[in-house]
């Protein structure tokens, strides 16, 4: 079976891009912002692993990264943030605390899978 990936992110460009890139690999379920992507997850779906931009709408990236970890069952799913290269200095450190990987954009998508790939095998 296929794992499944969510990926919340409010540019329409960089969800396609996304879904093009993992779809040949993984189920990819997408959302536009944090609020949306949170409701999914309480509706009881239980991604493999998710992606999201560090500037989501709605609910940001810190305030959702904060309300996965302190669940119980959502608390283990690894956690990828894509960032703007300018926003590589200004990261909360509850953030960088929290999530197993950055990545800045513009990113290599070889890199990303490759990533990926590491963190769904352990």
């Amino acid at each position: 079976m296929n794992k499944n990936i969510l990926v919340v992110d409010d540019e329409p460009s960089m969800l396609k891009l996304l879904q093009i890139i993992l779809s040949k690999k993984y189920k990819v379920t997408l959302k536009n912002n944090g609020y949306e992507a949170m409701i999914w997850l309480l509706e009881g779906n239980y991604p493999d692993l998710i992606i999201l931009d560090r500037q989501i709408p709605y609910l940001n990236a810190v305030e959702f990264v904060k309300s996965i970890k302190i669940s119980g069952m959502l608390s283990a799913i690894p956690l990828v943030v894509l960032t703007e290269v300018s926003d590589a200095d200004n990261h909360d450190p509850d953030l960088i605390r929290h999530v197993n990987l950055i990545i800045n954009k513009p990113f290599n998508p070889l890199k990303l899978q490759n990533e990926i790939s590491n963190l769904l095998a352990n």
